[in-house]
């Protein structure tokens, strides 16, 4: 019996470990480009989304308009307001890859505030999150610095907390029960 609680154990370790979400929300694909102007393409895999964000951080750099662009998926539409604010629209969709374009040269570093949300900006709920950084010949990714809600969107994942609390407590009564069972002998 004591085996097939560490095992079980174990199980419940993995799949909580493996579940969607600890994935990074935004990652880049091949190497930046020139267009007038310079791009990196981006691949967006973190579940269901319709729309996409980008707060450009960094004063020295701005978003070039359209911001976004050349989406695989056909349906999403791109729009830049102002310098430091991009943000694409499209179906529901689960991986899209796009190009960001910005503005001056690949050699300065920036950073920004990457968001996927599902059910529209600012209505919905924020999928994932990023702090994307460039030093100048390579990208990082950590947790978003900026919040447009004021919610704080770097939540705990509740059904793997569930899980962890459910197995953990049925490790402690499956230890309970074991012990009053050798009591009762």
């Amino acid at each position: 019996m004591q085996r097939y609680t560490k095992v079980l154990m174990a199980l419940a370790l993995a799949v909580v470990v493996c579940l969607p979400g600890a994935a990074a929300a935004l990652t880049f694909q091949g190497d930046p480009f020139d267009c007038g102007s310079w791009a990196q393409r981006f691949v967006a895999d973190v579940g269901t989304y319709d729309a996409l964000e980008a707060f450009m951080m960094s004063p020295a750099t701005d978003f070039e308009a359209p911001g976004w662009e050349n989406f695989s998926v056909t349906g999403w539409t791109a729009r830049t307001p102002n310098p430091d604010y991009a943000r694409g629209l499209g179906p529901s969709s689960n991986n899209v890859q796009m190009d960001l374009k910005f503005s001056g040269s690949q050699a300065t570093p920036l950073s920004f505030d990457f968001f996927a949300w599902s059910g529209g900006i600012l209505t919905g709920n924020i999928v994932d999150s990023a702090h994307c950084t460039w030093n100048g010949s390579g990208w990082s990714f950590s947790t978003a610095l900026h919040d447009p809600t004021g919610q704080d969107y770097n939540r705990v994942p509740i059904c793997s907390t569930w899980l962890l609390l459910g197995s953990g407590l049925l490790g402690l009564g499956g230890l309970g029960w074991r012990r009053a069972r050798a009591g009762a002998a």
